[in-house]
């Protein structure tokens, strides 16, 4: 949302104007306050020429950004820079982990919301909710931890679901997934909100999913990560729209 000018000021309630008369004088002072709101100071907007994007084809932009000139990234140029870390980074092709006659496999990417965004017990509860709904549905799941996950979920979820229940990737957690999973027989992508899961969508053709509905939208902490996760409720299939397997 646009935190400053005159349609942040219709939209204000009148308790609200005393911090938005603070925001305003920040555009004219050493303390630019707009650039600490969870918003887009539209003083920056009018700075910005062209917007190139690559997620604006799968993801609506925002309003503000009616009026910015729009170009698409190609995704087979986006794709080879992923190619050419791999090989940069000398990382070996990555072989799909083998599967029983019959398995569809799930990819569920996690990401690392506990303690910024959500309590840990909430995004645990979103995880194994994530986790029964596709095992009910008969898939087998393969976790990638995120690079910035400080400790994985895997052995609670097994505990819990039973050790069938999700198979942990034996990658190096830091090696972007997009460098690991191409040419892979997968059912489908499930995470939040990870771009991850967008661009695998578009990289490989991978079906996606978010897994945003297996929580309700108060729990966020942070109302970005709230509206975050309700972008992609409605751009992107959920869970109870994955057919079974």
């Amino acid at each position: 949302p646009a935190m400053c000018g005159p349609k942040r000021w219709r939209s204000l309630k009148l308790s609200q104007w005393p911090g938005a008369v603070v925001r305003e004088m920040s555009h004219w002072n050493r303390r630019p306050e707009c650039m600490e709101a969870e918003g887009v100071c539209m003083r920056d907007v009018r700075r910005v020429s062209v917007m190139y994007t690559f997620l604006g084809r799968l993801l609506a932009l925002p309003e503000y950004l009616a009026d910015v000139p729009v170009k698409q990234v190609d995704p087979d140029c986006l794709r080879a820079r992923y190619t050419a870390l791999a090989e940069a980074a000398g990382l070996p092709a990555s072989v799909q982990p083998p599967t029983a006659p019959g398995d569809k496999v799930i990819l569920f990417l996690p990401q690392p919301f506990a303690t910024l965004f959500l309590t840990t017990e909430d995004e645990y509860a979103m995880y194994r909710r994530a986790l029964s709904l596709l095992r009910d549905k008969g898939y087998r799941v393969w976790w990638k931890d995120h690079p910035r996950e400080a400790e994985s979920f895997v052995p609670r979820l097994q505990e819990d679901l039973g050790e069938d229940c999700v198979t942990p990737l034996r990658v190096r957690q830091q090696w972007p997934v997009e460098c690991i999973v191409s040419g892979w027989d997968l059912a489908g992508v499930v995470s939040v909100s990870s771009t991850s899961l967008l661009y695998l969508h578009a990289f490989y053709g991978y079906p996606a999913y978010t897994a945003a509905d297996q929580l309700e939208l108060d729990r966020w902490l942070k109302r970005t990560d709230m509206e975050l996760a309700r972008l992609y409720l409605r751009h992107v299939p959920t869970l109870e729209q994955l057919p079974r397997a």
